[in-house]
């Protein structure tokens, strides 16, 4: 718990720097590579049978991505370089909440992060303290209550799931993220980046559609 909540504080300020220094949607794009990621880590340490379709669904995804990023036509940002540190921190976390959500309650994973993630957020936090106004503390909040949210979904899915056949879903943030960033904060994707976000869509369409097909044949057999 230690450790998941440790590799949670390096992901979510690596995370929050990023957003400030880059666009909204190209953020969320660049942190679809932890599919790559959480796919390699759960075959190599949760021992998880990876079939060749999730590893397609997550490269036709990742190719996606590099659709709306396009790499080669800006130089490199050193935001770009946080962004990745936070995949690689988001992805153990993702692992390590894997591990703990085939043992312990999806209650106790979530209540344990807070527990331990709020006193180590306190540390850096102190160093630029400011005391949120009325307004900020409501966001703040509600942010909370998302999030929280957010995490007892995502504990029970891999509760119930491999972490491998959930990250190709992940995906399904880029649209939403990119809708909601035009109308509040005025950034847009442009032609190649929807080319990009519907590739990222069609990937994860697709993986639902093979879980689904192989689950209804795996009830079947266990009928007959």
């Amino acid at each position: 718990y230690a450790s998941r909540s440790a590799t949670s504080l390096v992901a979510m300020l690596c995370w929050f720097y990023s957003v400030t220094h880059m666009p909204l949607p190209d953020a969320t794009a660049l942190s679809f590579t932890i599919p790559l990621f959480v796919t390699a880590g759960a075959a190599l340490f949760l021992n998880e049978t990876v079939r060749a379709r999730r590893w397609a669904a997550v490269l036709v995804g990742l190719a996606g991505v590099m659709i709306v990023v396009r790499p080669g036509d800006t130089t490199l940002d050193p935001a770009i370089l946080v962004m990745l540190l936070h995949c690689v921190a988001a992805a153990a976390t993702t692992l390590q909440v894997r591990a703990l959500a085939t043992s312990d309650g999806v209650m106790v994973v979530v209540a344990y992060m807070g527990l331990f993630l709020t006193p180590m957020a306190l540390v850096p936090a102190l160093f630029v303290w400011e005391w949120p106004s009325w307004t900020a503390l409501g966001w703040l909040v509600l942010l909370g209550g998302v999030l929280t949210l957010g995490q007892l979904a995502m504990t029970r899915a891999f509760k119930l799931a491999p972490a491998s056949a959930m990250m190709p879903y992940d995906y399904a943030r880029l649209p939403f993220t990119a809708l909601l960033a035009w109308p509040l904060f005025g950034e847009a994707m442009d032609l190649w980046g929807w080319v990009g976000a519907g590739v990222i869509a069609a990937s994860a369409l697709y993986t639902a559609h093979r879980d689904a097909a192989q689950s209804r044949a795996e009830r079947s057999a266990a009928k007959a």
